[in-house]
C-alpha cells in the first residue's frame, strides 16, 4: 500500500503545469478567420495563427494544432524565420496540451535545431527548459536534467527572473521525485521549491495572471510529500483562489484534484470523494487526461482504505488503461532517439562542411597540375610536400579526437562540480537563519544577500535572546526584556573557500550563545575569535594558515531604545536627520593574526525614533562600475543612504539593489554583497 501511496505522489507532481498561465485571451476561430482576411501580409497571417494557438481558451483544442502547422508551413515559405521558431514553439505546447507528447518534443527539437544554428541561445534555452520539463518531470528521467541546468544558467545570465523561476519550478519537481528513490535529494527539491516561491512572489509578472498557479500548485504537493498537510492546504487555497479569478478552468480541476489529495493524507476520506464527485464530471467532458489519471488513482487509494475492493479494482482498471494509453515508456525510447538524430544530425552538417572545403581544395588541385606537368623536378617536390602535408593531417585529426575526448571529461567534470556547489549552497542556505524569521522579530528591517558566486563568505546571523539588565550611559533607560542580536559578517574569501569558513563561523556564534550562554557582543567576539584560532589550529607556529572574518555584531534593546555595538573591522551606520553618524570597529579580524584572549571593544548607543541602522559587508562598497567603471567607495554608499532614509524600509532595500545592479552594469561582481538595515 505504500508503495501503491509513493507512486501516486509522483503522478501527481509529474503533472501539474508547467507554465506561467497564458496572457493571451481567448481566440474563436471564427476571429481569426476574420483577422486573416483583414491582414494584408503573409507575415501578419502567421502571426494570427500563431495567436489563436496560444490562446488559453483553445487549450487541449486540436484546432490549435492544425492553425500551428499551418503557420509553420507558411513561415517555411516566406522565409519567416522568427515566426517560424515561434510556430514551432506553439505546436510543442499544442501537443503538449493534448498528452502527445513524444510529437512535443519533437516539434521543441525543431525549435532547438534552428535557433542553435543561427546562434540564439536563449530561445535554444527556453527549447531545452520545455524539454527537460517533459524529460524530468513528467517521464522521470533524472540523467536529462542536463536540459534544465543549461536553461537556468542562460536565463541567470541575462537576468531573466520569470524563466529562472519556470525553471526552479522544473528542478523542484524533479529533485522530488528523484528523492522516492534517494531522500538525500529532498533538500536540494526543498532549495529549489523555496527560491522558486521566493521569486515568483517578488517577481510582478509572476503575481499577474495565473503565474502563481503552477508555483503554489506544485509546492503545495511538494508540502503534501513531506506532510506538512496545513502549509499545502493553505497554498493549494491560495491556487484555487487565482484560477478563479482568472477562469482557469484546466488549473481549477487540477488542483481541485490536489486538494483532495491532501483530506485524503489527513484521513479526511469523505471530503476527498465529495470533491472528486464534483469534479469528475468537467474533467471528462474536457478530456483533461492528466486531471482524470489523478482522479482514478485517488479513487481507488480512497476505496482501498475504505475496505471496498470492488470499487477499488474499478478504479484501478480505469487508471491502467488511460496509463497505458500514454504510452510513458515507449515515448522514452522515442526520445532518445531524437536526442540521438539530433547530435548525428549536427556531426554530419560538419562533414558535409568538411566535405565542401575538399571539393573546393580538390578543384584547385586539378589547376595546378596542367601547371605542374611541365615542371619535372618541381612536380616531385610539390608530391613530397603533400605527402607530408597528408601525415601532418592524419596526426592533426588524431591530437583533434585527443582534444576532443579531453574537452568532454572536463565538461562533465565541470558538471559534476557546479552540481555539488548547487547543493552545497542548499546547506549553507540551511544553517543560515530565515530571513521571514527576522523581519517577524524586526518587521521594519531588510536583508540584501547577493553572493558572488553560489556560495557565499559573507553571512547574515540574529538570535532572540533571554534579556540581562541593560544601564545605558548617560540614561535613566533599563532595559529586562525583548533583546535580539544581530551580526553582519564577512569571512575570509567567496565561493567555496569563504561558505566553508561562514559555516565554522556560524557554529561558534552559536556555541557562544547556546554553549557559554554569552550576551554581551565584545565577550561573544572575544569567544568566537578563540574558538576559531583552535579549531584552524592557528595558535601553533607550524600552521600557516590565517583565514578569519570581519563582524559587526549589536545587541538590540527595544524597550531601553538602545544598540550595544561591539565589531572587527566593520562599522555601524545610523542615518539620522539628513548625516550618516559612524561608530568605528575595533581594528583587527576574528581569528587570522588577532591573539588569543584578545578583547574586543563595545558601546552602547542611544537610538531614537526613525534612525535608520545599516551594518554591511564591504563587498557594495567595493563594486566597480559606473561610467567610469570605478569602485563605488563608501561616500557614495553613505550618500545613497541618506537619500533613501526618509523612504519605507521595503523601498529602500528595492532602491539599494537597483542602485547596485545599475552600478555594476556590464562589470562583473567583484565581492559578496550583505547590508542589515531596519529603522527604530
Amino acid at each position: 500500500m505504500r508503495q501503491i501511496l509513493k507512486y501516486f505522489y509522483i503522478v501527481i507532481g509529474c503533472l501539474i503545469i508547467p507554465f506561467f498561465s497564458s496572457s493571451q485571451k481567448n481566440y474563436s476561430e471564427a476571429h481569426l478567420l476574420q483577422r486573416l482576411n483583414e491582414v494584408k501580409t503573409d507575415t501578419e497571417r502567421v502571426n494570427c495563427m500563431i495567436s489563436f494557438a496560444m490562446s488559453s481558451g483553445n487549450h487541449n483544442n486540436p484546432k490549435s494544432i492544425e492553425y500551428a502547422l499551418k503557420a509553420i508551413d507558411l513561415a517555411k515559405e516566406i522565409n519567416f524565420t522568427r515566426g517560424l521558431i515561434e510556430a514551432y514553439e506553439v505546436t510543442g505546447d499544442a501537443y503538449w496540451y493534448r498528452y502527445d507528447y513524444a510529437s512535443s518534443v519533437d516539434f521543441y527539437m525543431r525549435e532547438k535545431r534552428l535557433a542553435d544554428s543561427l546562434n540564439l541561445p536563449v530561445i535554444v534555452a527556453k527549447a531545452n527548459y520545455n524539454i527537460g520539463w517533459i524529460t524530468c518531470v513528467q517521464q522521470g528521467v533524472f540523467s536529462e536534467r542536463k536540459n534544465l541546468i543549461h536553461a537556468l544558467k542562460v536565463f541567470e545570465r541575462i537576468n531573466d527572473t520569470t524563466s529562472v523561476i519556470q525553471v526552479l519550478n522544473a528542478l523542484a519537481s524533479t529533485y522530488q521525485n528523484q528523492s522516492y528513490i534517494n531522500a538525500e535529494y529532498l533538500d536540494s527539491a526543498n532549495n529549489y521549491f523555496r527560491n522558486m516561491v521566493f521569486l515568483a512572489e517578488q517577481n510582478s509578472r509572476a503575481r499577474k495572471g495565473g503565474g502563481l498557479i503552477p508555483i503554489y500548485s506544485n509546492y503545495s504537493q511538494f508540502l503534501v510529500h513531506i506532510q506538512k498537510y496545513n502549509e499545502a492546504k493553505k497554498y493549494l487555497h491560495k491556487c484555487l483562489n487565482i484560477t478563479k479569478a482568472q477562469r482557469d478552468t484546466f488549473g481549477y480541476l487540477t488542483n481541485m484534484v490536489g486538494l483532495a489529495q491532501i483530506y485524503y493524507s489527513t484521513d479526511s476520506l469523505q471530503k476527498a470523494k465529495d470533491i472528486l464527485v464534483d469534479v469528475v464530471g468537467d474533467i471528462r467532458a474536457r478530456d483533461y487526461k492528466s486531471s482524470l489519471l489523478d482522479l482514478h488513482r485517488l479513487n481507488f487509494l480512497i476505496a482501498y482504505k475504505q475496505k471496498d475492493y470492488k470499487e477499488a479494482l474499478s478504479h484501478h482498471m480505469l487508471f491502467k488503461d488511460l496509463n497505458d494509453s500514454l504510452n510513458i515508456q515507449i515515448f522514452r525510447s522515442n526520445l532518445q532517439e531524437k536526442e540521438t538524430a539530433y547530435e548525428l544530425e549536427k556531426k554530419e552538417n560538419n562533414i558535409r562542411k568538411l566535405e565542401q572545403m575538399n571539393e573546393v581544395a580538390l578543384l584547385k588541385n586539378k589547376q595546378n597540375n596542367y601547371i605542374i606537368l611541365g615542371m619535372g623536378v618541381v612536380a616531385v617536390l610539390i608530391i613530397g610536400l603533400a605527402f607530408n602535408l597528408y601525415k601532418s593531417n592524419k596526426n592533426k585529426q588524431k591530437a583533434n579526437l585527443m582534444l576532443s575526448e579531453q574537452n568532454r571529461i572536463i565538461a562533465d567534470k565541470k558538471e559534476e562540480i557546479e552540481q555539488s556547489i548547487h547543493y552545497a549552497k542548499g546547506i549553507q542556505n540551511a544553517i543560515l537563519p530565515s530571513m521571514d524569521e527576522l523581519k517577524r522579530t524586526l518587521p521594519n528591517s531588510f536583508i540584501i544577500y547577493l553572493p558572488k558566486d553560489v556560495v557565499s563568505g559573507d553571512f547574515y546571523w540574529f538570535h532572540k535572546i533571554e534579556s540581562y539588565p541593560l544601564n545605558v550611559k548617560g540614561s535613566d533607560r533599563i532595559s529586562n526584556n525583548h533583546q535580539l542580536l544581530v551580526a553582519a559578517a564577512d569571512c575570509t574569501g567567496h565561493g567555496v573557500p569563504g561558505s566553508l569558513m561562514s559555516i565554522v563561523s556560524v557554529d561558534k556564534l552559536n556555541q557562544a550563545i547556546f554553549e557559554k550562554k554569552l550576551h554581551k557582543p565584545a565577550q561573544i567576539l572575544g569567544s568566537i575569535n578563540n574558538d576559531i584560532k583552535n579549531a584552524l589550529k592557528q595558535d601553533t607556529g607550524t600552521n600557516k594558515q590565517k583565514d578569519g572574518l570581519d563582524i559587526a555584531l549589536l545587541l538590540i534593546d527595544f524597550v531601553a531604545q538602545a544598540i550595544t555595538y561591539s565589531a572587527a573591522n566593520r562599522p555601524l551606520w545610523i542615518v539620522r536627520n539628513g548625516e550618516v553618524i559612524e561608530y568605528k570597529a575595533t581594528k583587527t579580524s576574528i581569528a587570522g593574526h588577532t591573539g588569543l584572549n584578545f578583547e574586543f571593544a563595545e558601546q552602547t548607543i542611544l537610538v531614537q525614533k526613525n534612525d535608520l541602522v545599516i551594518i554591511f559587508s564591504d563587498g557594495y562598497a567595493d563594486q566597480f562600475g559606473g561610467p567610469g567603471g570605478k569602485k563605488m567607495m563608501t561616500k557614495r554608499f553613505k550618500d545613497e543612504l541618506v537619500l533613501l532614509a526618509g523612504k519605507q524600509v521595503d523601498e529602500i532595500e528595492s532602491a539599494l539593489v537597483k542602485g547596485f545592479n545599475a552600478w555594476k552594469g556590464k562589470h562583473e561582481q567583484v565581492d559578496d554583497v550583505l547590508v542589515i538595515g531596519f529603522k527604530i
